[in-house]
């Protein structure tokens, strides 16, 4: 698997071996509760059903989505629209290593 586009508007999937799939929905024009905008990166089984929802470091009163997903080298990395980026845990949605690219 490789990096996935930011595709606003929409979603974007990252498939995985053995069915299903990690989900991101594009938060940024879109009004929501505050987990739907800030834990808007889903891991999904093969028939649809919300195993996780990523974890999230932002405040109760921010508005900071998940805006592009990545896999690489067997890592799953999730970008904030405040510029932070994220290991995220495979099995349980949890994130990691959060570190500024902005």
């Amino acid at each position: 698997m490789g990096i996935v586009s930011r595709l606003f508007g929409r979603k974007s999937r990252l498939r995985l071996a053995g069915g299903g799939c990690i989900q991101l929905t594009d938060m940024l024009a879109r009004s929501g509760s505050w987990e739907a905008t800030n834990r808007n990166v889903v891991r999904l089984d093969k028939r649809g059903i919300v195993i996780w929802r990523i974890e999230t470091d932002a405040s109760p009163d921010e508005r900071i989505p998940y805006t592009h997903i990545s896999f690489k080298s067997g890592v799953l990395t999730a970008y904030s629209w405040s510029g932070g980026e994220y290991d995220v845990d495979l099995d349980t949605g949890e994130i990691s290593n959060g570190r500024l690219v902005k």
